[in-house]
C-alpha cells in the first residue's frame, strides 16, 4: 500500500478524534508493549527487527544496547518524518 501525505494526516486526525470519543475502544485497539502477549511480541519482533543486541544488567534483566530495523520498516518512517508527518 502506498499512502500520500493527506492520508497520513486523515489517519491522525481520525485517530485523535477516536481517542476521545471512544478512549476504551481505541485503547484496546492500540496496544502497548506491555500489552501484547509473547506471542505477539515475538511476530511483531521478527516482521520489524533485523538485528538486536541485548546487554545483560546486574539485576537479570536485559536492556536493548542495539536495534536494527528492517530498510523496508525504516525507508517509508524516514521519508514520513522528513516531510513532517511524523513526530
Amino acid at each position: 500500500m502506498r499512502f500520500t501525505p493527506e492520508d497520513i494526516l486523515v489517519k491522525r486526525d481520525i485517530d485523535f478524534i477516536n481517542s476521545v470519543k471512544y478512549p476504551e475502544k481505541y485503547k484496546e485497539y492500540n496496544k502497548s508493549w506491555k500489552d501484547f502477549t509473547r506471542e505477539e511480541k515475538a511476530n511483531l519482533i521478527m516482521n520489524y527487527i533485523e538485528d538486536i543486541t541485548l546487554k545483560e544488567t546486574y539485576n537479570k534483566k536485559c536492556d536493548v544496547e542495539f536495534i536494527k530495523f528492517r530498510e523496508s520498516i525504516v525507508n517509508p518512517c524516514n521519508d514520513l518524518y522528513f516531510n513532517g508527518l511524523f513526530r
